[in-house]
C-alpha cells in the first residue's frame, strides 16, 4: 500500500508538464501557467505529507535499524582498513546509517515530513552521482584497455550531467525549507524604510 501512494506522487509530479499544457485550441497565458504550477505543488505537497504520515515508522523500529546500520558501518569500517572492501561499499554503509537517523527523526515526530522527503532525496541524488562517477573512471578505465566504447564513456557522461542537476534541483527543493535570513524578510516588508 505504501509504495503504491508512493508511486502514485511520483507519477503526479512526474506528469506536471502534461497537466500545465493547454487544451487544443486554447492559449495559456503566463499567469495561468503560474497558478497551475501553484496549485501542483500543494497537491504534491499535500500527497507527500499523506504518503510520510501513512508510513511514520514505529520509534523502537526506527531505533533498531538505526543500530543495525551503524553496526554494520563499523564492521565495514574495520573490513576496510584491512582492505577487504572498497571505500564505494563503505560509502554505502555510511549512506545508510544517514538515511536511518532521518527515518528515527521522523518517527520521533522532531522532522517536517516535507522536508524529510526533500532531504532523502538530496541524499539518494547524491549517493547516485557518486556511483555514476565510480561507473565513469571504471568505463574510462575498460577504453583504455579496449574492453568499452567512447560511446559507453560518453553515456556515462550524459548520466552523470543529469544526476547533477538532479543534485541541484535536490539542494533548492532543501534550501527553500530552510528559514528565511532577518536581512531577505527586512527587504521584502513593505513597511521597510530600505524601499
Amino acid at each position: 500500500m505504501k509504495s503504491h501512494i508512493f508511486y502514485f506522487v511520483l507519477g503526479i509530479a512526474s506528469c506536471w508538464s502534461i497537466y500545465l499544457l493547454p487544451a487544443p485550441n486554447q492559449q495559456a497565458g503566463e499567469g495561468d501557467a503560474v497558478e497551475k504550477i501553484a496549485e501542483l505543488e500543494d497537491r504534491v505537497s499535500r500527497l507527500e505529507s499523506i504518503v510520510f504520515s501513512t508510513s511514520r515508522l514505529d520509534s523502537t523500529e526506527a531505533q533498531r535499524r538505526l543500530q543495525n546500520a551503524k553496526q554494520a558501518f563499523e564492521h565495514s569500517r574495520k573490513l576496510r582498513k584491512k582492505g577487504f572492501i572498497t571505500e564505494a561499499q563503505l560509502q554505502n554503509d555510511e549512506f545508510a546509517v544517514k538515511q536511518a537517523e532521518q527515518e528515527l527523526q521522523l518517527a520521533l515526530g522532531k522532522t517536517n515530513e516535507a522536508k524529510l522527503g526533500a532531504d532523502l532525496v538530496l541524499m539518494t541524488a547524491e549517493q547516485d552521482l557518486l556511483q555514476a562517477q565510480r561507473n565513469l573512471e571504471y568505463t574510462k578505465k575498460l577504453a583504455a584497455k579496449g574492453f568499452a566504447t567512447t560511446y559507453d564513456v560518453q553515456r556515462e557522461e550524459r548520466l552523470i550531467r543529469r544526476l547533477e542537476l538532479r543534485v541541484a534541483n535536490a539542494k533548492e527543493r532543501v534550501k527553500s525549507f530552510e528559514p528565511k535570513s532577518k536581512s531577505d524578510s527586512q527587504s521584502l516588508d513593505p513597511e521597510s524604510d530600505n524601499l
